[in-house]
């Protein structure tokens, strides 16, 4: 004798079925109109103490979509290095790699040397740095405005991924027109700078005197209140030995004595390099070593 529930049996699978069914319809309609995972034009470095609100007003960006595109809040904290995606949307966009006499740059490892000229003296420029061709991909280091004269003297820190490249692209964006102007880098030397003069070396961030087991530091010009370790090698080698570190006041300045090792006393040359302990910016400079007879 057939039960009530039995007689149902049938139409429960097919009930099932159909839930079943439904799930999958609701999640492919929610997949077809999610939003489109964001693109960017380019990234940016962000600067010490910088916050978001600043570089969207820099790049003539919206902030919300600065704040989308990078997966952020309002109340997110930024630190100093970090990379963020600038989208599509932003003004600040990729240039057309357009040569110009009037832009000349030359880089070290460590240093690009830019100058321009001719450039409208009413205008700022946002510095691009080609980083990948595939896909095409730039690097924002900042904004420049040129003088009366409409000249742009500018240096900045080679990122860590360009380290050793013989050229670099870089470009000046227009943040009015957007046309922008462009540059091939291309590498003056290994090093910042290399002077012979026994026992000194400088370049404009920092010089090294060395007198007998003695290496005196003396920063002009490093980012305000950051702590840097100090490091030296003899050229050649690949063992570098870290004698201190070096705290930068809030001018950019400072001076301070350290031991040279005794198992490199005397060694020459030798390259001393400021590595910031924030990031993986360093500075560095080599210098020949005459101990006095």
């Amino acid at each position: 004798m057939r039960t009530h529930s039995s007689s149902k049996k049938p139409y429960s699978g097919v009930f099932r079925l159909c839930l079943v069914l439904l799930g999958l319809l609701t999640v492919l309609s929610n997949s077809a109109f999610a939003p489109p995972a964001q693109q960017c034009e380019s990234r940016y470095v962000v600067h010490f103490r910088e916050t978001t609100e600043e570089i969207a007003q820099k790049l003539l960006i919206d902030l919300d979509d600065l704040l989308e595109a990078n997966d952020l809040t309002v109340d997110d904290r930024i630190r100093f290095g970090d990379v963020l995606c600038i989208p599509l949307l932003g003004r600040a966009g990729e240039p057309v790699i357009t040569l110009s006499e009037s832009v000349k740059a030359s880089h070290t490892n460590y240093t690009i040397s830019l100058n321009a000229v001719f450039l409208g003296p009413d205008t700022k420029y946002v510095v691009q740095v080609l980083t990948s061709t595939d896909p095409l991909e730039w690097l924002i280091f900042g904004q420049v405005e040129p003088d009366v004269n409409g000249t742009v003297k500018e240096s900045f820190t080679v990122p860590g991924r360009l380290r050793g490249a013989r050229n670099i692209t870089i470009c000046l964006l227009n943040k009015l027109s957007e046309a922008s102007v462009c540059t091939v880098s291309q590498r003056t030397a290994v090093y910042d700078v290399f002077v012979p003069t026994p026992n000194f070396a400088s370049n404009d961030e920092f010089s090294v005197t060395i007198n007998k087991s003695k290496l005196t530091v003396v920063v002009t010009d490093l980012i305000n209140e950051h702590v840097y370790y100090v490091r030296i090698r003899e050229v050649g080698s690949s063992e570098a030995v870290r004698i201190g570190s070096i705290a930068i006041d809030g001018k950019g300045e400072a001076t301070k004595t350290f031991n040279i090792p005794e198992a490199l006393e005397g060694a020459t040359p030798l390259e001393v390099c400021l590595k910031n302990v924030y990031n993986d910016d360093a500075e560095c400079l080599i210098v020949t070593v005459e101990i006095p007879r």
